[in-house]
């Protein structure tokens, strides 16, 4: 295009004129269907229909007027119009379901009400209109693989299994809810075990496949799924005496189920004997040196191909890393940061702060990496009883152990600690369900270094009442052995009033850093 026509062309834009020529009134595609008012359109499929195959036949019969009669010919016709009737149809069906598929897609009026769930739950429950319209949390536990990876999981579904076969004369005739049953497996080892009735409760879709599993397996006289969240279902009967779950998250906590169940306990768990399986769950934490994760992942970004891409590094030491993590990097001994009774704990006493100790225990100078949190879990039907029974089952999700599907997860530092044997880290652990996402983990770790040879040295008699408070020896401590149900004799949390210490005695003389970090 020259400049005078340039010109000349753009002139005629201040004019209405311009824009009246039919050459601009036409659509980019031609019978685009977004341009339609579906509401002006009728097309009523059976309307449309006998109209256009009247047309048809209208045609036809005019056609075979017009020729000159013989066989061929109107068995000619005859095959293009049976053809053409068959291509309409086609095109009919076709076109009702785009119709249907752009007024799903693009919903002009939001007058009707959304669908609600035809499974069982509570008919007192009122809807909650500050909720959101999808829980991505339960969405999440829709589809198969997510069952497949922890089925597969053999520590989890063994101890699962284990707890509940090993003591089928305490469920035998039992009444057991299963809060968040997922495909059924747990509600199936149940009645397997002799239990007279179990509930099966789930909220996603995955109900739907657990209730096809129990019908397959013959166990539709016992196992009964129920759709709902377990704080709005009812149940037919008053009180369950066992409660099984598997609410377990990353780092224990994450995804926040373990509020779930505590409020089926408060809601349906006999508060006399019921049981609840697992009935104690504990929270560890460690520090380890692991170079191979921060060469492979961190400072890989310094020197990609010979350019730097630092921007890349943004973000990875204030997220939690959950990953399996070697037992060979660790270099700390083990501190248990809370203990969770599931008979006495409430959602409340799930956020918590307290302060810890860990010391290096490796025999040569190393450097924190990241300190490394994991959980364990006991199953017992001793509910009273502190004495060992054969058939109680644990399991540590620990570096040292077998992995499992919860992994571990890493806290990295945003600079290595240089340590050497008998060095202590104290510092002050908060972590609480994230403002921005009640299923997700605000942790906060506060952190101070003292080095061994002050220690051994000092004669402040703060840090000797800090250390005594915290129940650990101002030198390293051996990483506690296996006992006989399979977890770590360990330091336990100290008393509340060791945080005041240690912000007034440590981090008043150590170098102290903080660090906040979200478990997602």
């Amino acid at each position: 295009m020259t400049a005078s026509a340039l010109s000349t062309e753009s002139a005629n834009f201040a004019d209405d004129s311009f824009f009246k020529q039919d050459s601009y009134l036409k659509p980019f595609l031609e019978n685009d269907p977004v341009i339609f008012d579906l509401d002006d359109l009728d097309l009523s499929v059976s309307e449309s229909e006998n109209q256009q195959h009247q047309i048809i036949n209208n045609a036809a019969s005019d056609s075979i007027a017009q020729q000159t009669s013989s066989e061929s010919t109107v068995s000619t016709l005859n095959s293009q119009i049976s053809a053409l009737q068959a291509q309409l149809a086609n095109l009919s069906s076709q076109f009702s379901d785009y119709r249907e598929f752009v007024k799903n897609s693009f919903p002009i009026s939001s007058a009707s009400p959304p669908p609600t769930s035809s499974l069982t739950a509570s008919s007192n429950s009122q809807p909650d209109n500050n909720a959101p319209k999808s829980d991505y949390y339960f969405d999440s536990y829709s589809y198969n693989e997510i069952h497949l990876e922890m089925i597969k999981d053999s520590v989890r579904t063994d101890a699962y299994r284990d707890f509940i076969i090993n003591n089928s004369h305490f469920f035998k005739d039992k009444v057991v809810l299963d809060v968040g049953c997922g495909t059924g497996i747990l509600s199936m080892f149940a009645a397997k075990a002799g239990a007279k009735k179990v509930f099966a409760v789930d909220n996603s879709e995955i109900i739907k496949k657990a209730k096809e599993n129990i019908t397959e397996n013959n166990l539709q006289d016992v196992i009964f799924p129920i759709q709902g969240k377990i704080e709005d279902i009812q149940l037919p009967v008053d009180h369950v005496d066992i409660i099984i779950s598997e609410w377990m998250g990353y780092f224990l906590l994450f995804e926040s189920m373990l509020d779930s169940v505590l409020v089926a306990r408060d809601r349906f768990l006999n508060p006399e004997s019921g049981i609840m399986g697992p009935n104690r769950s504990s929270i560890y934490l460690t520090g380890i040196e692991d170079y191979e994760y921060v060469n492979g992942y961190v400072d890989f970004w310094d020197n990609v191909y010979g350019f730097s891409m630092t921007s890349m590094k943004q973000g990875l030491k204030s997220d939690a890393i959950v990953g399996v993590v070697p037992g060979s990097t660790v270099v700390m001994d083990e501190f248990k940061l809370v203990s969770f009774d599931h008979y006495t704990c409430t959602p409340k006493t799930l956020d918590f702060n307290v302060p810890f100790t860990l010391s290096v225990t490796k025999n040569r100078s190393c450097k924190i990496h990241a300190f490394l949190g994991y959980f364990d879990v006991d199953f017992t039907v001793n509910r009273s009883s502190q004495d060992a029974d054969s058939n109680d089952v644990s399991f540590s999700t620990g570096p040292e152990c077998t992995p499992t599907h919860w992994k571990q997860t890493m806290f990295l530092l945003d600079s290595p600690i240089d340590a050497c044997y008998g060095d202590t880290v104290v510092g002050i652990f908060d972590c609480k369900k994230s403002s921005s996402n009640p299923r997700e983990l605000d942790v906060t770790i506060e952190y101070a270094l003292i080095p061994a040879d002050y220690t051994s040295t000092t004669t402040d008699a703060d840090l000797a009442a800090l250390m005594s408070s915290l129940n650990v020896s101002v030198t390293a401590q051996p990483q506690g052995p296996i006992n006989s149900n399979g977890t770590k004799d360990q330091k336990y949390p100290p008393s509340s009033n060791s945080k005041e210490f240690i912000r007034s005695t440590i981090f008043a003389k150590f170098p102290t850093k903080s660090q906040l970090f979200l478990v997602k």
